[in-house]
C-alpha cells in the first residue's frame, strides 16, 4: 500500500512536469506594473520608451504568452492582434519598450537568446518589418550584442530569425524596437502578427537535482523497496 501511494504520487508529478501550462497578460497590464514568471524566469520592470504610428496602438490588445514546454529555452509569445499594423503610401509604425528578465533557480543561468518573427501579413508592394532588440547584463548594464530579424517585402528579402550566445548570467535587461513601413501606393500594407523570444541556460553549479532527476530516484527507491519486500516474503 505504501509502494502504491509513492507510486501513485511520482506519476502525478511526472504529468505535472509534462504538462505546459500557458500563461498570458496584455502588454498594457505588463507597462502598468505586473509582471510574468514562466518556469524558473521572471520577466519583470517592462517600460513603455516610446510609441510613434499613424494609426495609434492598444497595447492591451497585444497578448503576451508565456512558453514554457522546454525548460531550458523558457521563452515569450508576443501575438499583435493587429495592432503592430500599417497601410497606405508611406505609412509607419515605431515602438520601443524595455523589460527584465531573471532566473530564480540559482543553480542555472541565461547563455543565449533567440528573436524570430513567426507571422506576419503584407498587401499590395507590401513594405517593411523589423524587430530591433538590444540584450544587456541585467547585472552591470553592459551591452551583449543585437537581434535584428525583419521581413523586406520590397526587396524579397529576409532574416526570420536571429539569435545570440554569451557567457552564463543571472539576469538580462532588453531594449525591443519594432518598426514597420510601407512603400508609396495606397494598398499597400505590413502587419507584424506575431514574434516570439526565447531564452537558452545551462546548468553552472550542484545544488538541488532536476525534477526529471529526482523523478527517475523516486521510482528507483520505490523499485528497490518492492524488491525487498518481495525478498522477504521468500524467506
Amino acid at each position: 500500500m505504501i509502494t502504491r501511494k509513492i507510486l501513485t504520487s511520482l506519476c502525478a508529478a511526472g504529468l505535472a512536469l509534462a504538462t505546459s501550462v500557458a500563461q498570458a497578460i496584455p502588454l498594457s497590464d505588463l507597462f502598468e506594473g505586473s509582471d510574468l514568471k514562466v518556469g524558473d524566469k521572471r520577466f519583470d520592470n517592462w517600460e513603455l520608451e516610446y510609441s510613434d504610428s499613424d494609426t495609434g496602438i492598444d497595447f492591451g490588445e497585444i497578448m503576451v504568452t508565456g512558453l514554457n514546454a522546454d525548460p531550458m529555452n523558457i521563452g515569450l509569445r508576443f501575438d499583435a492582434n493587429g495592432q503592430l499594423s500599417v497601410s497606405g503610401p508611406y505609412s509607419f509604425l515605431d515602438v520601443s519598450f524595455v523589460f527584465d528578465v531573471t532566473v530564480l533557480n540559482p543553480a542555472y543561468r541565461i547563455n543565449g537568446s533567440s528573436l524570430e518573427i513567426t507571422e506576419t501579413d503584407f498587401g499590395g508592394e507590401g513594405g517593411l518589418i523589423e524587430v530591433f532588440e538590444t540584450v544587456s547584463d541585467g547585472g552591470g548594464g553592459n551591452d551583449i550584442g543585437v537581434m535584428d530579424p525583419f521581413v523586406d517585402n520590397l526587396e524579397g528579402d529576409e532574416m526570420l530569425v536571429d539569435s545570440l550566445a554569451f557567457g552564463p548570467l543571472a539576469s538580462l535587461s532588453i531594449i525591443t524596437e519594432i518598426q514597420l513601413y510601407t512603400d508609396e501606393f495606397d494598398d499597400d500594407s505590413a502587419e507584424l502578427v506575431s514574434f516570439e523570444q526565447h531564452f537558452s541556460q545551462t546548468r553552472t553549479a550542484v545544488g538541488v537535482p532536476e525534477p526529471s532527476t529526482l523523478l527517475l530516484m523516486g521510482m528507483g527507491l520505490a523499485a528497490i523497496g518492492v524488491v525487498r519486500r518481495c525478498r522477504q516474503g521468500l524467506r
